[in-house]
C-alpha cells in the first residue's frame, strides 16, 4: 500500500475509533467537510501539510508516522 492509501485508512480508522462524524471532525478542526472527505478518499491525491499533519496527531494523540502508516505504533 502506497503513503496515501496509508494515510486515508488511518485517518478514517482514527475518525471511527473516535466516535466522531465527519461534520463533527470538520469543526473541531476547523477545516471543511470536502477536506476530510479528501483525506479518507484513497483515490485522492490529497495529503495534509505538514502543519495539518502535525495538527492531526496531536488531535488524535498518535504520532505523525502513525498517521503516514510508517509505523504500527500510535505513540
Amino acid at each position: 500500500m502506497g503513503l496515501k492509501e496509508n494515510f486515508s485508512n488511518r485517518f478514517r480508522e482514527l475518525r471511527l475509533k473516535n466516535n466522531l462524524q465527519i461534520i463533527e471532525l470538520a469543526r473541531r478542526l476547523n477545516i471543511s467537510i470536502r477536506t476530510i472527505n479528501y483525506y479518507e478518499d484513497e483515490k485522492s491525491i490529497t495529503l495534509p501539510t505538514v502543519e495539518r499533519l502535525v495538527q492531526l496527531s496531536r488531535f488524535f494523540n498518535c504520532s505523525t508516522d502513525y498517521l503516514l502508516g510508517l509505523s504500527d505504533s500510535e505513540k
